[in-house]
């Protein structure tokens, strides 16, 4: 195994074990939106099923929130590289999501601004940024 998916497994397993203690998973369903930017540009609607068969799997794999990035950096170890990486990504970018989500409700008086300090943002910060960096560092074996 590469030296830097080594660094990557470990680092995967960290990130979703931080993840987990402080409860990521992502509450949002996100179909609501695509149908009004779907509506909004004017795309095929025989296509918006598919559109929304997709969120509803991305939204399922999120909502494991740090088990999908420890199950990533397992497959990295079984020589599946692209699908864990794929799989962290997804960890990482929901996960992102949600702490943005937090930010948005305070500024817009949806959540007192204590709770920006409330569960652990700044370790999630830490863990968003591992999560990026475990990312990127994979190395497909072979390429």
């Amino acid at each position: 195994m590469h030296r830097r998916n080594i660094i990557a497994v470990i680092l995967g397993i960290i990130t979703g074990i931080l993840l987990i203690l402080l409860g990521v998973a992502n509450p949002l369903d996100y179909a609501g939106y695509i149908i009004f930017v779907w509506n909004l540009l004017g795309l095929p609607p025989e296509l918006l099923p598919i559109a929304l068969f997709v969120n509803a799997v991305l939204q399922w794999l999120a909502s494991f929130g740090g088990i999908t990035v420890i199950v990533g950096a397992i497959l990295v170890v079984l020589k599946l590289e692209r699908i864990g990486r794929f799989l962290i990504g997804i960890g990482a970018g929901m996960s992102l999501l949600t702490l943005l989500w937090r930010i948005i409700s305070i500024f817009m008086g949806l959540a007192p601004l204590e709770s920006l300090f409330i569960g652990f943002n700044g370790l999630l910060g830490i863990a968003l940024i591992l999560a990026i960096i475990t990312e990127e560092i994979i190395v497909a074996e072979g390429f």
